[in-house]
């Protein structure tokens, strides 16, 4: 059995931890800053409280940062920092939606600290949803190990190790989504119209529609 440290119990961690203590591994989270609502969330699914994150680093080898930035955008990194300084040199995966330049930061700190760390993108909604939901995960020496504690025949999560960056397979697949949504929408509303559905039809099929665009040589927005 594997004891695992949360930080923190909102839905979204706590649904991914459920699914490490249905394969008989242990919870432990801090309550420490926390809110009363977070702490009868933990209550409820027997997560183990050790009130602080430096008594969480001293009793777990695996740490799972799931969190907001509760406005302050060096909270993810100053809560790595915190760990590591209470001396955790264990696996730590931060799976929160971030920009490239805190990844790097993030990446920085564990390695001053020598933290194994694991870049993670959660896709989805807190499991379980009737069916399972999967995280991504950065392919290092570490990941799979990690990954096993959550997995299982049965389990409603999984992290899938993965070659590239797992934030920008995300941020493509928002893009795609909200593209696709968008599409839907439109081409919805353009049924009840149709001589527009003609002119629509023609442009994308002869007219100012490129099929021979080539996206290595585009950005999203300027700049980028």
């Amino acid at each position: 059995m594997a004891v695992i440290g949360l930080i923190s119990p909102g839905e979204m961690g706590t649904g991914i931890a459920r699914a490490a203590q249905d394969n008989f591994h242990e919870i432990i989270w801090a309550s420490q800053g926390r809110s009363e609502r977070t702490k009868q969330r933990a209550d409820k699914y027997d997560f183990r409280d050790v009130v602080t994150l430096e008594e969480m680093a001293r009793q777990t080898k695996y740490i799972l940062c799931v969190g907001i930035d509760y406005g302050n955008p060096n909270w993810s990194i100053e809560t790595l920092d915190r760990v590591g300084e209470a001396g955790f040199r264990g696996v730590y995966c931060d799976a929160n939606t971030k920009p490239p330049e805190r990844k790097r930061d993030l990446e920085m700190y564990a390695e001053a600290h020598g933290i194994s760390y694991i870049d993670g993108a959660i896709f989805g909604n807190p499991p379980p949803q009737g069916k399972v939901v999967r995280g991504y995960i950065s392919d290092t020496d570490w990941s799979e190990d990690f990954a096993s504690i959550f997995g299982g025949p049965a389990s409603t999560f999984q992290w899938i190790p993965i070659k590239g960056d797992p934030q920008f397979l995300k941020m493509v697949f928002s893009a795609a989504i909200g593209a696709f949504n968008s599409i839907s929408v439109l081409a919805n509303r353009s049924l009840d119209d149709p001589e527009l559905v003609q002119h629509l039809v023609a442009e994308l099929t002869d007219g100012a529609f490129d099929h021979r665009v080539d996206g290595k040589q585009m950005g999203l927005f300027p700049g980028w």
